[in-house]
């Protein structure tokens, strides 16, 4: 048995914990093979920079479900860009300062929603002669640049692209979302094979069960739905412009929006909205990650879009919900451009330009005239692609296997191959 100490600011775990969410799956796979996991979270809520439950004075609290040991640390709250970098420096000072009175780990996993908490993990597996594990989110600082949120001659780009390089370098093992991370990082950190595919996936069961509804037929009502963040990345201005312009094109059509969740721009979104005089869209605000399948229920057709980054075109992307759209049998729209395109790929619906509102509209209408029996068969091909490959149970064991490869000092691709989940290489 060996203990493993999981670094990861926004972890989303709490006392409500459900299978849906990664990092708890994670861990289960793990103490399922009887190690003992300690999680290092932040009290910040990721999406309003509030803290959310510590009191008194204290600078970490711990709290045990299942088996799992959580040590929920005191955060800095943040209203602005730049208390959101001190708050990630912040982070990393505390996990570097509250290991009191635990167990020396054996191994350490940073995850980097923000390389401050995966460099933190770094360093106390340094303190402690451990092996680091890099659970690679996003590419940093890439992805800022790409967004307009950092230039390159600011010093925070070199403060990140000198933890970028650092992480890559120290990992024993480089856990990816992202398909295709290898072709940035191999050259880089000279250990190609240490980049494990590890991307999102989806819990099955519910969509599989006799009462999960079909998809829902269109003579009162099809309804187009967005689950997910309403973070600026996604570029949701879009499918709110597409929204109008189906309304105006078609209002004889009974096609209405909703846009499940919440983010850092979902309060100029909605303004945003309100701006176009919308009749036909809905917000519904963020709900837990078990109600997903309730929403998704009510879909006629998924939509998944994002901002045009040269990051996503290069290396691709592993969005949560469109493993959610999938396992859930529904055609899916994707305006991603991206390296990787599941949805061409499984033939379950349409892709097109992203931040194009015309093209997103038109794809619309054109998958609503289809006929029912041409939709349902794109959904039922999403959920087969889905179950051949990217289940809930399928990530977590091939998480665990990277895992023990690590702690048993052997090479890399000796239990997992680094590539295998990927159908096709992409351009």
């Amino acid at each position: 048995m060996a203990t493993i100490w999981y670094v990861s600011a926004y972890s989303g775990l709490s006392a409500n914990n459900n299978q849906r969410n990664r990092h708890y799956r994670f861990t289960r796979a793990l103490l399922e093979r009887a190690h003992n996991v300690v999680v290092f979270t932040s009290d910040v809520d990721n999406y309003k920079g509030q803290a959310r439950g510590l009191t008194g004075g204290d600078d970490y609290r711990d709290w045990t479900s299942e088996g799992l040991t959580t040590r929920v640390l005191r955060g800095r709250e943040y209203l602005s860009t730049f208390s959101r970098f001190l708050g990630m420096i912040h982070f990393e000072k505390m996990v570097l300062t509250s290991t009191e009175g635990l167990q020396k780990p054996d191994l350490v996993i940073g995850k980097s929603i923000h390389p401050f908490a995966a460099h933190g993990a770094r360093l106390l597996a340094r303190r402690f002669k451990a092996p680091f594990v890099l659970e690679l989110g996003d590419i940093w600082p890439q992805t800022l640049v790409d967004l307009g949120a950092l230039k390159k001659t600011h010093p925070a780009y070199w403060i990140l692209r000198w933890l970028e390089l650092d992480l890559y370098r120290k990992a024993q093992r480089i856990l990816s979302k992202i398909p295709y991370a290898k072709r940035h990082i191999g050259f880089k950190e000279g250990v190609p094979s240490k980049v494990v595919y590890l991307p999102n996936s989806v819990d099955l069961d519910p969509y599989l069960s006799p009462e999960y509804p079909s998809l829902p037929r269109q003579e009162h009502d099809f309804t187009v739905v967005y689950a997910g963040s309403t973070s600026p990345v996604y570029g949701l201005n879009t499918l709110v412009d597409a929204a109008a312009i189906v309304g105006e094109r078609r209002p004889e059509l009974p096609i209405s929006f909703r846009i499940v969740g919440s983010g850092s721009s979902l309060s100029a979104l909605k303004s945003y909205a309100r701006s176009r005089n919308l009749r036909n869209l809905e917000f519904v605000g963020r709900i837990p990650l078990d109600d997903i399948p309730i929403e998704l229920g009510r879909a006629s057709l998924c939509i998944d879009l994002a901002r045009d980054l040269d990051v996503v075109r290069k290396y691709g992307m592993s969005h949560n919900k469109i493993y959610e759209y999938m396992g859930s049998a529904r055609p899916v729209i994707f305006a991603v451009a991206s390296a990787n395109d599941p949805i061409a790929e499984a033939n379950a619906g349409l892709t097109v330009p992203p931040e194009d509102p015309v093209a997103l509209a038109e794809a619309i209408l054109e998958l609503q005239g289809r006929t029912y029996e041409e939709r349902l068969e794109m959904g039922r091909r999403a959920q087969e692609y889905v179950s051949k490959r990217y289940t809930h149970e399928n990530m977590s064991e091939r998480f665990a296997l990277v895992i023990e490869e690590v702690l048993e000092g052997l090479e890399p691709e000796t239990y997992v191959n680094a590539d295998d989940l990927k159908l096709n290489e992409g351009a």
